[in-house]
C-alpha cells in the first residue's frame, strides 16, 4: 500500500480557504505531443509549438503559474490503457485494459474498465466530493462501464475518440470502430446515459464543453463541497475538427488529419484547445474557486506521426524519438504541468520522473482518503515534488509496457532506459545525454555492466507483483452495444446513416462544391494495357500518375486508392486523356495513349469509389477522353 506524505497533507490543508479539502481539476488532452504546445521557454526541451508555427498563449500563461514537468510519462502509448491507468493509479496490465496489447475499446466494445477496479471518482465521492466528467471516456461503451456508473455524478461528452463515429468530418467508416453516427452523451445519477446528438456537432463541441465547465463552476461556487472535474478533451485527435474561428489559422495541417481535406487541421485543433483552457481557467478564477483548486494538465499519449505532413527537428514530439503507438520517448513522454496558486511556485520546472498514474495517488493523499489495501498501486504521491520539499523524489524506476509484449518492453531507472526484446536486454540509452535515443550504449562498456543488472532486477521485482487478468479489449465487439438513438431513423431520413437523431448536424459548416460532372460513355476510348504485355514492363501508357504504382512524375495521392471515373477526370484536367486502373487504385493522365495493345476483356473491376462504374483491371486502364470543365461548358 502506498503511504501518504503527512507533511504535504498538513502543508496543503493549512492553506485551504472555503473547503477543508482541495478541489481537483484534470485537463486531459487527446494525442497531444511533447512539442505541440508553445511555452516560449528556451530553458526546457520541446514545448515549441512546432518551432513557433502554433501559438498557445493560454497554456503559456498556465505554465507561468504552474510547475512544468520535463519527464512526465504516460502509462501506455495509446488511449484506452493510459486512461485506465490514470483513473485507477495502476499500470494497464493490472486492470486488464490492453493487458495483451489488443488496441483500444471499439465503439461496439464488449469489455470495459473492470468493475472491480476502483476509480478516483469512486473513492472521492464518499469523501464528500462532487464528481463530474466532460469529454472523451473510452473505457467501455456499455452502460455499466460509463462514467455515471464509475463514480461520476454527471457526464457530458463523446464516449470515445472523435473519429470513432460518422460525422461530416468523417463521413465514411465501418464497424466496429465507426458503426453509427458519432454520439454526444449526457448522464447523471438518475438517467445514466442519454444520447442528445447523433451525429455530434463537432464544430461547436469545444464551445459546449466550455459552457458546461462554466456552469459547473458557478454551481460549485454556491456550495461548500469540494469537487473533482475531469475535463477530457476530444482535441487533438483526428479528424482534427475545429470551430470556424480556428479553422485554417496555422500552417500545421497534418496528413489525412482533417476530413474532408482542406478544413481544420492539427494546428487549428491545438489552438482551439488552448482557447478553451484559457476560458476554463478564467472561469475558475472568477468563480472564487481558484485558490482551493489543484489543476493537472497533461496528455494521454504522444502525437501520432500524421499530425504533421513532414516531421523534422520541430516535429510533433521533438526532440523525442517516435510517436503514439511506440515506447520510444515520443510515444510516452508527455507535456505536463500542475498549478495551485499559493502552493505551487509558478514558473518552476521539475525534472523528476513522474507518471500520469501518480495523479490518482496524489489526489487521495491531499484529500486524506485511504487507498484500498487489497491491490498494488503503481502511482506515488508527488505532492512533495509540487511543494518543493527538500527530500522530494520521483520514481526510482518506471515500468514501460508495449502492446503485445510478454512483459515490460522497457524500464527507465534514473537517466538510463533499457529496452527488452523477448525478455532479454536490448539497447540501453542515457536519456540525460541522448534525449533523442540515437546512440545506444556499447554493450561491452563499463556503463552497460554497471547499469543493466540493476534495471533487469527492477523489472523482475515488478513482474513478481503481476497477476494475469482477462484482457478486456480482447473480448472484442458486439453490434448490440453500438450507440443508436433511433434504430429506425432511415424511415424518416432515408438519405442519412441509420441512428441519426440530429439530421441538421449532417450539414457541413463549409461550402460544399457541386459534384463533378458525369463523364459520358461516348468519351470512352476502350480498355488498354498500362504496361508491356505479358511481362508488364516498360513505362506507363499514360505517363502522369495521380494515383497508383507506376513510377510517379509527381506526388499527388488525392484519391487514397478509391478513384471513380469522375474523380480521375477531375484530377486530369488539362490533359487530353485519363485512365482508371485496377478497381480505382490507379489514375493516370496524358496527351497520348495506345503505347501497348488493347485489352477488351481486362477492364472488368468495379470502382472502389463508385460500385456502379467499371474502373479498369489489373494492369489495364479504362481510358477516356477528358471532359474539360471550361471548354466543354462546365
Amino acid at each position: 500500500m502506498v503511504s501518504f506524505n503527512i507533511i504535504s497533507l498538513f502543508f496543503a490543508s493549512s492553506f485551504l480557504g472555503v473547503h477543508s479539502k482541495p478541489n481537483f481539476l484534470i485537463l486531459f488532452v487527446d494525442d497531444l505531443g511533447y512539442n505541440e504546445i508553445n511555452l516560449k521557454n528556451d530553458l526546457i526541451p520541446g514545448y515549441t509549438g512546432y518551432g513557433d508555427r502554433v501559438q498557445t498563449p493560454h497554456l503559456e500563461q498556465l505554465a507561468k503559474e504552474s510547475m512544468v514537468f520535463t519527464q512526465w510519462y504516460s502509462a501506455w502509448h495509446c488511449c484506452s490503457a493510459s486512461r485506465a491507468s490514470m483513473m485507477t493509479g495502476r499500470l494497464p496490465p493490472r486492470t486488464g485494459v490492453d493487458s495483451e496489447g489488443s488496441g483500444v475499446f471499439t465503439a461496439e466494445a464488449i469489455g470495459g474498465l473492470p468493475l472491480n477496479e476502483t476509480t478516483y471518482a469512486e473513492l472521492l465521492k464518499p469523501a464528500g466530493y462532487r464528481t463530474a466528467m466532460l469529454g472523451k471516456w473510452h473505457l467501455g461503451t456499455r452502460e455499466k462501464f460509463m462514467p455515471t456508473n464509475r463514480g461520476f455524478d454527471s457526464y457530458f461528452g463523446l464516449p470515445f475518440s472523435a473519429d470513432m463515429g460518422l460525422s461530416v468530418w468523417k463521413p465514411d467508416g465501418s464497424a466496429p470502430y465507426q458503426p453509427t453516427p458519432l454520439p454526444l452523451i449526457k448522464g447523471n445519477i438518475i438517467k445514466k446515459v442519454e444520447i442528445i446528438e447523433q451525429p455530434a456537432n463537432l464544430e461547436n463541441l469545444t464551445i459546449q464543453y466550455v459552457t458546461q465547465v462554466k456552469n459547473f463552476f458557478t454551481e460549485m461556487s454556491l456550495q461548500k463541497d469540494p469537487f473533482v472535474l475531469y475535463m477530457s478533451f476530444s482535441h487533438v485527435h483526428n479528424p482534427q475538427f475545429c470551430g470556424v474561428a480556428w479553422c485554417n489559422k496555422t500552417t500545421v495541417k497534418g496528413v489525412s488529419a482533417a476530413i474532408p481535406t482542406g478544413h481544420g487541421g492539427t494546428g487549428s485543433a491545438i489552438e482551439e484547445m488552448d482557447w478553451s483552457i484559457g476560458e476554463i481557467m478564467t472561469a475558475l478564477q472568477t468563480s472564487g474557486l481558484d485558490s482551493d483548486t489543484l489543476t493537472f494538465f497533461t496528455s494521454d499519449n504522444g502525437a501520432p506521426s500524421n499530425h504533421v505532413a513532414v516531421q523534422d527537428s520541430h516535429g510533433s514530439n521533438a526532440p523525442l524519438r517516435g510517436f503514439k503507438g511506440s515506447i520510444w520517448e515520443g510515444g510516452i513522454r508527455m507535456p505536463a504541468m500542475v498549478r495551485w496558486p499559493g502552493r505551487i511556485r509558478g514558473g518552476s520546472v521539475s525534472t523528476q520522473l513522474v507518471a500520469t498514474y501518480d495523479i490518482f495517488v496524489t489526489m487521495m493523499s491531499l484529500a486524506n482518503v485511504s487507498l484500498p489495501n487489497d491491490r498494488v498501486y503503481d502511482g506515488i504521491d508527488i505532492s512533495p515534488i509540487l511543494f518543493e520539499h527538500e527530500e522530494a523524489k520521483g520514481h526510482e524506476c518506471l515500468i514501460i509496457y508495449h502492446a503485445g509484449s510478454e512483459g515490460p518492453g522497457a524500464v527507465r531507472c534514473g537517466d538510463y532506459k533499457l529496452y527488452f526484446n523477448q525478455n532479454q536486454p536490448g539497447d540501453l540509452y542515457n536519456l540525460a545525454m541522448d534525449i533523442g535515443e540515437n546512440h545506444p550504449i556499447n554493450k561491452t562498456s563499463s556503463v552497460w555492466a554497471q547499469v543493466v543488472p540493476n534495471i533487469t532486477q527492477a523489472r523482475e521485482k515488478h513482474l513478481a507483483t503481476m497477476v494475469k487478468v482477462v484482457d478486456q479489449i480482447g473480448l472484442g465487439a458486439d453490434p448490440a452495444y453500438a450507440f443508436c438513438a433511433d434504430p429506425h431513423s432511415q424511415e424518416k431520413y432515408p438519405h442519412l446513416p441509420n441512428c441519426t437523431l440530429t439530421p441538421e448536424n449532417w450539414i457541413a459548416p463549409w461550402p460544399v462544391p457541386p459534384p463533378p460532372p458525369i463523364v459520358p460513355s461516348s468519351n470512352s476510348v476502350g480498355c488498354w494495357y498500362d504496361k508491356g504485355f505479358p511481362n508488364k514492363t516498360g513505362p506507363c501508357d499514360l505517363p502522369v500518375v495521380k494515383e497508383g504504382h507506376c513510377p510517379k512524375s509527381n506526388n499527388v495521392t488525392a484519391g487514397e486508392g478509391a478513384m471513380t471515373i469522375e474523380l480521375c477526370n477531375t484530377l486530369c484536367q488539362g490533359y487530353e486523356f485519363f485512365g482508371v486502373q485496377n478497381g480505382g487504385t490507379g489514375c493516370f493522365c496524358g496527351s497520348h495513349y495506345g503505347r501497348y495493345s488493347q485489352a477488351p476483356s481486362c477492364c472488368n473491376m468495379t470502382c472502389a469509389g463508385n460500385q456502379s462504374e467499371i474502373c479498369g483491371g489489373p494492369g489495364c486502364n479504362s481510358i477516356y477522353r477528358t471532359l474539360n470543365y471550361s471548354s466543354d461548358g462546365f
